[in-house]
């Protein structure tokens, strides 16, 4: 796999757009336009880490975003140890807070997913490490590296091994949400994953929105 480390760029996203007859995953330690979900933006922090790689579309392409958390989580607990949460659709908890969000944009024949990372503690947001680390740069990038490589040699999971796998990482599972979307709001108990992927909220299907719970 050829992979472009880059101290900066404005978003991983536009670079592997670019070069992806080359390159087939990006990573850098500062993305200055970094993206969300939506119209949101990605504030990245300092010891953060963005990537982007291409991959193939997933036959069930509702749960490739639900594929990629479960992948990105297995491959930060084989190489540090550290469990990470899962919050439905696609972001990764530590302690309670987010430390991670995952972006797809589909282009056929491409998938691009795009990831930011916080490793190391912020005022704002969580992150991996509890504690500062000393990060040089091809230690950080080798997550990017090694979980691209995870994820594309599994690629495509049966869907009961994702749901099975995000389930028992699921941070707000059994619990009370909100999801929000637009002027929609939905609230109940969190049931897991319907067939589709979508959140099962109180018995209903909900497809959309962001999820918050109590």
């Amino acid at each position: 796999m050829k992979h472009l480390k880059l101290n900066e760029c404005n978003s991983t996203q536009e670079e592997i757009k670019r070069h992806v007859d080359v390159y087939q995953l990006v990573s850098t330690e500062k993305q200055l336009l970094g993206r969300g979900r939506g119209e949101n933006s990605w504030s990245h922090e300092e010891g953060s880490l963005a990537f982007s790689f291409s991959s193939p579309v997933h036959p069930h392409l509702t749960w490739q975003s639900l594929e990629v958390a479960v992948s990105l989580a297995k491959t930060i607990e084989e190489l540090w140890g550290i469990k990470i949460g899962l919050k439905w659709p696609n972001d990764l908890y530590n302690h309670d807070k987010k430390c991670g969000g995952i972006l797809l944009k589909l282009e056929q024949p491409h998938m691009f997913i795009g990831v930011g990372i916080n490793l190391q503690p912020s005022t704002h947001w969580g992150s991996v490490f509890d504690k500062k680390k000393s990060l040089n740069q091809n230690w950080a990038h080798d997550l990017a590296y090694q979980f691209a490589l995870n994820y594309l040699e599994s690629f495509p999971s049966p869907l009961k091994k994702i749901e099975e796998a995000w389930t028992q990482r699921c941070v707000h599972l059994n619990k009370m949400v909100t999801i929000q979307d637009g002027e929609e709001i939905h609230s109940g108990l969190f049931n897991g994953l319907g067939v589709n992927g979508e959140a099962i909220v109180g018995g209903k299907s909900i497809y959309n929105g962001t999820l918050r719970w109590t």
